[in-house]
């Protein structure tokens, strides 16, 4: 028999009614937080790709990582310092689906060392950082993950580098060959100290740590003026003139590369346009040489790029004059694009690294420079661009490059690439174009890393 509402005593009409405001208000808790339940089962199935210290595939040990997680870097790391941002990621409630978001970001099968995984990275780059610099919350991270994952090897698993269906042999950085690369002379005019002309005070002296550029000019000796000199004590017979080979007429900016680590050291003058200006300065530090434009100041206070008119190619002098002791000059040169200028290329020892494809007579080359200092434990070498010496067109999807055999996550600018190269003498045609810029950096040490390449496709283009 049905019942209907009035067949209820009114006690059990209160609980009935008690009971819909509790349901309703659990209704409401959960949309605010929607129940997450993630099982050691499914977090295992995540991570499937693993070995033992002999390369052994072995499951993970899903409970003894989500005990390791909470002990080193749940409740003394991402609970009090990183809740506020991130509470419905890894440092969600409950545990076990921060536990699986964390793993998501580990990426164990990709995995190439502690410094190089998405946490430790953002907050190298002082993302949500607790102390006082950027790198001693990554120094804390990538302690608290270490000790997870010898936790991880104590059980029997260790994460395994990607493997990859095509890929090349490894080959040395050492072994690249030095190469100049082409200055564009349409729209480059440039001489170095070396092809430079010096008369008193000026001295030429060696370089160590430039690159390419073996020597420098510098004052020594005459009267040292301050950063109020007038061009009146420009003395044109203490110069070094500059004589650059300019191939097309046009309107070109000028720049110095100069190191003038002090404010007394306030630069020099210079002859351009049938006039002699002031050219300052900015203050480098005793070991950083800068590159520096030529400009004036207008009446309204604001400045513009002092321009040289060149009517006809051919050769141009450019007298630069001392003005204080102690002022560096190593290059000078025109330019004619306004918006564009990249005086590394002129200084920038580069070298070749041919990596060969596993298509006949094909070759990836890798067009490097001089590794730059990264730090405590870190190197940094210089990608200019990658290209293809093929017989025949190539198309390449995917260019994962791998150092010593693992490929690290923030080496992903080719990544996206699906694209034609090779088949031709032209370099441009060469080329691996990348959507953006072709340029990056690479975490290596040119003196004893190797090099080589895998890739989601590669093959003969149709």
């Amino acid at each position: 028999m049905q019942t209907q509402p009035g067949d209820f005593p009114i006690m059990k009409r209160f609980t009935r009614m008690l009971l819909t405001i509790m349901i309703f208000s659990s209704i409401q808790v959960s949309c605010k937080h929607p129940p997450k339940k993630i099982s050691l089962t499914a977090t295992q199935n995540l991570m499937r790709s693993g070995g033992d210290e002999n390369g052994t595939e072995v499951p993970f040990p899903a409970e003894v990582s989500l005990s390791s997680f909470r002990q080193n870097i749940y409740e003394p790391l991402l609970k009090p310092y990183c809740r506020s941002c991130h509470s419905e990621t890894f440092v969600s409630d409950p545990i076990a689906v921060a536990h699986s978001n964390f793993l998501t970001r580990m990426e164990l099968n990709k995995f190439s060392n502690t410094s190089e995984t998405l946490l430790v990275d953002k907050l190298r780059h002082n993302h949500n950082c607790w102390l006082d610099t950027g790198a001693k919350c990554a120094s804390a991270m990538s302690d608290a993950i270490d000790l997870w994952l010898a936790d991880l090897l104590k059980a029997g698993y260790k994460p395994s580098p990607e493997l990859f269906a095509i890929q090349t042999a490894e080959i040395p950085f050492f072994g690249g060959q030095a190469i100049d690369i082409p200055i564009d002379d349409q729209q480059y005019a440039a001489a170095s100290v070396e092809q430079a002309v010096l008369k008193t005070p000026f001295i030429k002296l060696p370089l160590t740590k430039e690159g390419r550029i073996k020597s420098y000019a510098v004052g020594q000796g005459g009267s040292s003026l301050d950063e109020e000199a007038s061009i009146l004590f420009a003395d044109p017979s203490q110069t070094i003139t500059f004589e650059l080979d300019v191939k097309t007429s046009g309107s070109y900016s000028v720049y110095a590369r100069v190191n003038t680590p002090k404010s007394d050291m306030n630069g020099f003058f210079i002859s351009v346009n049938d006039q002699t200006l002031d050219f300052p300065t900015p203050i480098t530090g005793e070991d950083s040489w800068k590159w520096v434009q030529l400009t004036e100041t207008l009446d309204d206070d604001t400045t513009q790029p002092v321009l040289v008119v060149v009517e006809t190619p051919g050769k141009v002098q450019i007298p630069v004059i001392f003005k204080a002791n102690g002022a560096k000059i190593s290059y000078l040169v025109l330019n004619r694009k306004a918006d564009e200028f990249n005086g590394e290329q002129f200084i920038v020892p580069y070298r070749e690294i041919r990596v060969p494809l596993p298509v006949a007579d094909s070759f990836l080359i890798a067009t490097v420079w001089e590794p730059i200092s990264a730090g405590k434990d870190k190197t940094y070498v210089g990608v200019r661009d990658l290209r293809i010496e093929s017989p025949r067109p190539l198309h390449v999807k995917g260019i994962h490059p791998l150092i010593n055999g693992v490929y690290y996550r923030n080496h992903g600018a080719y990544l996206l690439v699906d694209t034609v190269a090779g088949g031709s003498r032209e370099r441009d045609k060469q080329l691996i174009q990348t959507g953006g810029s072709l340029s990056t950096t690479w975490i290596a040490d040119l003196a004893v890393d190797r090099l080589s390449f895998a890739f989601d496709a590669l093959e003969v283009s149709p």
